[in-house]
């Protein structure tokens, strides 16, 4: 579900605030933007474990001195030691551009005892990196052993039906990402899918009968009631999913739900003369920003009055302007659920394709005109990936999400960039993430360094903002010619009362290869898969330069420094990550 957006699918215009070029809604940068690098003036000093920092805006002036004082206002010198905390090289043409967020409604994680217990996570039973990653589609639990979804989310383009042993479905657990203790996965026992659906999502229904029955007198799974009689139009209804937060946003660990007034048939042909056909509901909102389903929401609920009314089937596009969103007539398609349901106790496979032609959800990628669609099972790509979820890791105190100042579709989706807390008032990041391509430096104002918060789309009591009075890359820094390093001065102190925030020292030397080290981020879980809710971290060793010179060869600069896991390809850092620490021996 998403919020409104109108701007070549990527969102309705806010304010612009400088991110990496992976997002894709940019325009180019005003020259009253642009900033000197030896513009600004003056000192600075502040203490870090007994050592003053001097930050100094003289270019002559930077380096060591006899005291061990470090003035860095412009890095034209800095010590090696210092430099060798960044880790990690970006080999992306990652630019610093202007993003024109995503404006409108909200989406809203829902009790659990709200509608969430009728509601199944459609998966494939693939291998996976970790849970919930395999979410594509959701359904609605009806029966003991029933579910209803949608056509599409069961049927490729050439109306072959998934074979029963490729889906798994997931009840009770409303966070998508988390089990919990309420949580039970049924493999399928079969599916029927209405022969009669077209592409254009018109009898877009179908009926998956699980292995196993829902547990009785749960409360955290639950059957939902069918409609008696016809739906009411003008009805204020609800609909749920764990889909896209935003066009091309990251899923919705927690179940969200939204409010949606059911529109009549005359209203929904207005409002989608070419897409409303017979069996279908409409409903939306008549808002200048406007909620709607997204990717990952297909086969939903539709809820009306504590009945299914309808499934999440079609929509113009993640929150359109003015546009009704498209479901399945439960009422309108009850006796096709009948006939199913009175042929046998077992539902059998009805396409009428040769299903040895079947080609499983996550074996090609298919093109929907329907931005809602199934969320296909994303590719697993061996050889990178953001590690795993932290266990008693206390590392994240001394970690920082680097985000756009600028309003949000929802907290946490601005996060572009990690850093480390290296004084009360100083976060150290990497440089290319707040200098672009053509060393304009991002404004400190355009910046807010969230700390004290390990899950990234949520504010809790320890959470703290911070604006950011001072930008400071190194000078010499030029993509993938090293120096990648910068200094962020925080318009406040961090207090020292709040215990999830702490200062880490700065390593004295460099590590010898073979020290083990540990990186955190809220980067890709793989590449190009979602970001991490809660910050993951990664175990790494520091490894002989030379086997990066063969990787990276010119890019690998001297100033670098190397680290894997030898034991484990997959865990690396990945998009998202940048600028966040190596930590060897609890040191930056």
């Amino acid at each position: 579900m998403a919020a409104h957006e109108n701007y070549d699918g990527h969102g309705a215009f806010a304010n612009p605030a400088y991110v990496p070029s992976r997002h894709a809604s940019t325009t180019s940068i005003p020259g009253e933007y642009r900033k000197s690098l030896d513009r600004d003036e003056g000192t600075e000093s502040v203490k870090s474990n007994g050592s003053t920092i001097k930050i100094e805006a003289n270019p002559d002036a930077a380096g060591y001195d006899a005291n061990g004082n470090l003035s860095h206002g412009n890095f034209s010198a800095l010590n090696s030691i210092y430099l060798n905390t960044v880790f990690q090289l970006e080999m992306e043409d990652l630019e610093i551009e202007f993003l024109f967020l995503i404006a409108g409604g909200l989406r809203h994680p829902i009790p659990m005892e709200k509608f969430v217990p009728y509601m199944v996570s459609i998966r494939s039973r693939n291998p996976q990196k970790y849970f919930g990653d395999n979410h594509f589609c959701a359904g609605t639990i009806f029966d003991k052993d029933l579910v209803l979804t949608t056509a599409h989310c069961v049927m490729d383009k050439r109306r072959v039906i998934t074979k029963p042993r490729r889906l798994l479905l997931v009840a009770g657990t409303p966070n998508r990402v988390e089990p919990a203790n309420t949580t039970i996965q049924y493999p399928v026992r079969s599916l029927a899918a209405n022969l009669n659906f077209v592409r254009k999502n018109q009898n877009d229904i179908a009926i998956i009968r699980l292995k196993g029955v829902i547990p009785e007198n749960s409360t955290a799974i639950k059957a939902i009631r069918l409609p008696e009689g016809p739906p009411q139009f003008g009805a204020h209804c609800t609909i749920l999913g764990w889909g896209r937060l935003c066009r091309n946003g990251p899923l919705s660990d927690l179940a969200t739900h939204l409010g949606v007034r059911l529109f009549t048939p005359e209203e929904c042909r207005q409002k989608l003369p070419d897409r409303f056909k017979e069996g279908m509901l409409c409903a939306g909102e008549n808002k200048p920003f406007k909620q709607d389903p997204c990717r990952g929401d297909s086969g939903g609920p539709l809820i009306c009055n504590n009945t299914l009314t309808g499934i999440i089937s079609w929509t113009i596009g993640c929150g359109s302007f003015h546009a009704a969103s498209l479901y399945t007539d439960v009422w309108y398609h009850r006796q096709w659920i009948e006939q199913q349901l009175s042929k046998s106790n077992n539902l059998t496979m009805t396409s009428d394709v040769n299903v040895s032609h079947y080609r499983s959800i996550g074996e090609g990628k298919y093109e929907f005109r329907n931005n809602i669609g199934p969320l296909l099972p994303p590719e697993i790509h061996p050889y990178i990936s953001s590690g795993y979820r932290p266990i008693n890791v206390d590392l994240d105190r001394h970690v920082v999400s680097i985000r756009t100042r600028e309003p949000t579709a929802y907290f946490g989706d601005n996060h572009f960039c990690a850093g480390a807390i290296i004084t009360s008032s100083i976060i150290i990041t990497a440089a290319h993430c707040v200098v672009d391509g053509h060393r304009i430096v991002t404004r400190p104002r355009r910046l807010r360094v969230v700390a004290g918060s390990p899950n990234r789309l949520k504010k809790d009591q320890t959470t703290m903002e911070f604006m950011v009075s001072k930008v400071i890359p190194h000078p010499k820094f030029q993509r993938r010619k090293g120096y990648d390093i910068a200094l962020l001065i925080l318009s406040d102190s961090i207090p020292r009362s709040n215990t999830k925030i702490k200062i880490i020292s700065l390593a004295k030397y460099r590590p010898r290869v073979g020290t083990e080290c540990q990186t955190l981020g809220w980067g890709q879980l793989y590449v190009d898969g979602p970001y991490a809710g809660r910050i993951t971290y990664g175990n790494l060793s520091i490894i002989p330069n030379t086997q990066c010179l063969k990787t990276y060869g010119n890019y690998f600069t001297k100033d670098l420094l190397c680290a894997a896991n030898p034991m484990d390809p997959f865990v690396d850092t990945c998009r998202g990550d940048a600028g966040a620490p190596l930590i060897c021996h609890n040191k930056l």
